[in-house]
């Protein structure tokens, strides 16, 4: 058999990358960069070849088995309450807090919804409805260190804030900890953090289901009379969640949204404290006592942006039969014509051909500059955009970024009493 055909077959062999050119070294080795004879000589020193493979493979496997085992194997730990997966080669050292701790604050009440500590940081998420808003806070260790712990991003309303408060470096929490909240009159409130858990893939999380190519994770507690059901999924390269459809629908005007039953096909009221981390991915459902009960979730669809982008060349005059077609995130997109409606003003008609695809559906989409857009009643996909353009201009260049889609479900989830436990 000639070398090259050696070669091919050798390439052929599925091995880890760190090892190839280790057998690539055997084989140019073995061969001496001469041709083979075919027949019996052939055979024999296929033989020879196949034999020096494996004995390089196995020395390099004995030689680098922590490397090469660290390489197959992924640990993860969730973090309950502020929506992270950590994915590491090794677990961490790494501290949470496991269930939320509420304070009643005069007429309103202040939730710490997660914390977590390790090598790296000290995060910490709460919200608040009816009380003040804070700019930091102090942690007291069991060896009675206290750090101060500044706030790192916050947002609210006329009655509800949320916060998450962050200090970089590793401090030494766990067990018992104390938080000291800068309130009229000051309160302090006791905390227990306990190791996170490292599992093998998400699977070990929580329920998995997986549509169209995209999993989720359902990871279920008890806090109480109530179910915390946490959502995750591994990242994705080509979008990002937008939501789940956890407060509202997923798509804007849309009728699906997410909805738990119990046994009895009762769809249960759904309550939540709204967190740091985008999308809203943690709700709460009410549990009955009755022996054998049993819940089912089910999320019909799941909004997405993609941080792709077009430019394209439009007429800033009228043009009624204009259906310029250009493809955005995999998704086409035909602006069917341009109207002045005022000398300083715009507006395309777009059409996102919601009717295309029977897994997903474009349904917004942005521009470089403010506008304003009327959505279809139908499919709540945008209809039109209208935006200022100089009264003399004959064309634009317009920008258009963030398309939106809703991908199709369902995902589908059941557990049964006894799996949601504290």
């Amino acid at each position: 058999m000639p070398t090259d055909d050696l070669k091919r077959l050798m390439e052929a062999i599925p091995l880890p990358d760190e090892l190839r050119e280790r057998s690539r070294a055997g084989i140019a080795a073995a061969a001496l960069e001469r041709e083979l004879s075919a027949g019996r000589r052939g055979r024999r020193a296929l033989a020879i070849v196949a034999a020096l493979l494996a004995l390089f493979v196995l020395s390099a496997v004995i030689a680098n088995h922590d490397r090469v085992w660290a390489a197959l194997r992924k640990t993860f730990q969730f973090s309950p309450g502020t929506g992270i997966v950590s994915e590491e080669e090794t677990p961490s050292e790494r501290y949470v807090l496991k269930k939320p701790i509420v304070l009643d604050v005069g007429e309103g009440k202040i939730t710490i919804t997660g914390i977590l500590s390790d090598r790296e940081m000290t995060y910490i998420t709460m919200a608040g409805e009816r009380s003040p808003r804070m700019e930091s806070l102090e942690l007291v260790n069991e060896q009675g260190e206290v750090f101060d712990i500044p706030r790192s991003m916050s947002t609210w309303t006329a009655g509800e804030w949320t916060a998450s408060f962050w200090l970089k470096g590793k401090l030494d929490l766990k067990g018992a900890i104390r938080l000291r909240l800068p309130l009229q009159p000051a309160r302090e409130v006791e905390a227990r953090l306990e190791q996170a858990a490292a599992v093998a893939g998400y699977a070990e999380l929580g329920k998995t289901a997986t549509v169209n190519g995209l999993s989720l994770t359902a990871i279920a507690d008890r806090v109480s009379d109530r179910a915390r059901i946490s959502l995750v999924s591994p990242p994705q390269s080509s979008f990002r969640i937008d939501s789940y459809g956890i407060i509202t629908s997923a798509r804007y005007g849309s009728n699906e949204p997410l909805i738990v039953k119990d046994d009895a096909g009762t769809s249960l009221g759904l309550s939540f404290v709204r967190g740091m981390s985008a999308p809203q991915s943690e709700f709460y459902f009410p549990l009955t006592d009755r022996p054998g009960a049993s819940y089912t979730m089910s999320i019909p669809e799941i909004s997405v942006v993609y941080p792709d982008e077009v430019t394209v060349k439009l007429p800033a005059v009228t043009s009624e039969k204009l259906n310029k077609t250009f493809e955005i995130a995999g998704y086409p997109v035909t602006i069917t014509k341009t109207e002045r409606t005022k000398p300083g003003s715009l507006r395309i008609y777009t059409d996102l051909h919601t009717e295309g695809r029977p897994d997903s559906m474009l349904y917004n989409l942005g521009i470089d500059r403010g506008s304003t857009a009327k959505l279809n009643e139908r499919t709540w996909a945008v209809e039109y955009m209208e935006f200022e353009v100089e009264p003399d201009a004959k064309s634009v260049t317009v920008t258009f970024t963030r398309p939106t889609a809703a991908l199709r479900g369902p995902w589908t989830f059941a557990w049964t009493a006894d799996e949601i436990q504290p």
